[in-house]
């Protein structure tokens, strides 16, 4: 059985999906979530380049400044991406997902990616740490362990890149997609955006046709 576990983030790149299409069981860590970090953020396609689109969050790990950081996104969004194939559907998703919240930074992403997986025509096993009555630790080994034993799990996946992934699990393996292009707004391709930036442009078909096209490697 293949199990992922990852962080939760706000509108991650193609690739957490492929992630999470690939597994059996998917785990969300949401008990670090965040840890030490001041934004929440997704990368966007700019006038050929990339955008960090951002909410603030306080010490606590609530949103702050919502307001603001939701009119700015949101006219982002539309300025760049307004002649986009599919933009009003995927406008509304978004829209819908973000004005939607209860000051929770987990709450929120929790939101976008319950929304794209069902855009994306996903129905995966998708369950949260903390509520899988395991021993919850600082130390991200011991929660993989403790996955193990409730799981009996075959292989971990990660997503390449991660820090996350305990590198000592002998089953550990890194998912590394292929280099996979589609349609931009102008025929030069950015790579490693915001998934949202696939589905301005694609389909929730397409995902289909790419979800497989990665290798998983072992863990160095």
């Amino acid at each position: 059985m293949k199990l992922c576990f990852l962080q939760p983030q706000l509108f991650p790149a193609l690739d957490y999906f492929q992630v999470i299409a690939a597994s059996d069981v998917c785990v969300i860590d949401d008990c670090s979530l965040l840890k030490d970090v001041e934004v929440v953020s997704f990368t966007v396609l700019g006038y050929h380049e990339k955008i960090s689109l951002s909410f603030n969050m306080d010490e606590y790990g609530a949103l702050k400044n919502y307001d603001t950081d939701l009119i700015h996104i949101l006219n982002i969004l539309t300025k760049y991406y307004s002649l986009s194939r599919y933009f009003h559907d995927v406008i509304e998703l978004v829209e819908a997902v973000l004005t939607v919240h209860s000051g929770s930074v987990l709450k929120l992403i929790l939101l976008s990616l319950a929304a794209t997986l069902g855009y994306l025509q996903l129905q995966p096993k998708l369950l949260l740490y903390s509520e899988l009555d395991l021993a919850i630790s600082s130390d991200r080994v011991e929660n993989i362990k403790a996955l193990q034993n409730k799981f009996n799990f075959t292989e971990l996946l990660d997503v390449e890149g991660t820090s996350l992934t305990d590198h000592s699990f002998k089953d550990a393996k890194l998912l590394k997609s292929y280099k996979i292009k589609y349609p931009q707004m102008d025929g030069n391709f950015i790579p490693d955006l915001s998934v949202i930036d696939f589905i301005f442009f694609n389909h929730p078909e397409k995902f289909g046709d790419i979800k497989d096209k990665f290798v998983l490697e072992f863990t160095k």
